[in-house]
């Protein structure tokens, strides 16, 4: 929590408005996991009245933040609302696929809190899909990081066999 209210303070500083937003969105991610649920919505809404500064992947982050929240608190289609929110700016963001999961996991939790479960399901199905997706991009940089090492092993003991015959 102080190296982002720091990150914040310096942030401000320099008026870079996306790092403000980001460490806004992430106090606010903070905030919520500690159940300081007041702050969390404070900070969230700061980055969506924020105006010079609407970057589609931090709004929908906020939305989506904003919604667990209000989930936390009972006020479901409060919630609902704001993932809804977040899901449309998640089609316009950059990490479609993490801000497509943050919302559809408030959506699935809502819907079924309300005992939608139909609806509950259905995003359900879409978050796992994402959450599938996501996961297998992130296995697949892995898995190309450690292919990229064998062949850097490869080419330096290649090198080294060179060296060795021209001595």
């Amino acid at each position: 929590l102080p190296a982002l209210e720091k990150s914040l303070g310096y942030s401000v500083k320099l008026q870079k408005m996306s790092l403000i937003a980001v460490a806004k969105n992430r106090l606010g991610e903070v905030y919520r996991t500690l159940d300081n649920l007041p702050a969390a919505i404070r900070f969230q809404k700061e980055v969506l009245a924020d105006t010079t500064y609407q970057d589609a992947g931090e709004c929908s982050f906020a939305y989506a933040g904003l919604g667990k929240s209000y989930y936390e608190q009972g006020d479901y289609k409060k919630a609902i609302d704001h993932a809804e929110r977040a899901l449309v700016l998640a089609e316009k963001a950059r990490n479609r696929t993490l801000e497509t999961v943050r919302a559809t996991e408030v959506l699935s939790l809502s819907y079924v809190a309300l005992k939608n479960y139909k609806k509950g399901y259905e995003y359900l199905q879409l978050n796992t899909a994402y959450n599938n997706k996501l996961i297998g991009n992130l296995n697949g940089k892995e898995i190309n990081g450690l292919h990229l090492k064998q062949e850097l092993s490869v080419n330096r003991e290649l090198v080294r066999k060179n060296l060795l015959d021209k001595e």
